[in-house]
């Protein structure tokens, strides 16, 4: 059975519109490779002082946690999260009689990216103080 001249024009455009609508909805190669990227990264994950950077050898004393100073270090810390290409976690710190203690990061980033990230939190001026705080900043 051979179906009509409009019936075959008719087949045609759905299939047409079918084969357009799959490639619009493919990704490219690019999106592919950083989707597979960021399924590999942990969801959280322990930035550790890099072996060439110093330990902060100053001590606090009775001195109080600046919290001002804390939200500028964390400001920096994202601001350099941007030029990393670290976006779309929560960067966690906490400061204490040293400087910073720890540093956390919560969310997928590529392992390069937090390997910057790593470097220049560590590398940033922390308060010091006596006892401990923690702040969070959205980078």
């Amino acid at each position: 059975m051979n179906p009509s001249p409009r019936a075959t024009a008719v087949r045609l455009v759905i299939w047409c519109l079918l084969f357009g609508w799959a490639v619009w909805k493919m990704r490219s190669n690019a999106d592919v490779a950083a989707g597979a990227n960021m399924a590999l990264a942990p969801a959280m994950r322990v930035l550790e002082r890099p072996t060439d950077v110093p330990v902060d050898s100053r001590d606090a004393g009775d001195a109080v946690i600046d919290p001002e100073a804390l939200q500028s270090g964390l400001q920096i810390a994202a601001k350099a999260a941007k030029a990393c290409g670290a976006h779309g976690a929560v960067l966690t710190v906490t400061v204490g009689r040293a400087g910073l203690l720890r540093a956390e990061l919560r969310g997928q980033v590529p392992d390069d990216a937090a390997a910057c990230l790593d470097r220049a939190v560590w590398l940033g001026r922390w308060p010091a103080g006596m006892g401990e705080m923690e702040a969070e900043i959205e980078l």
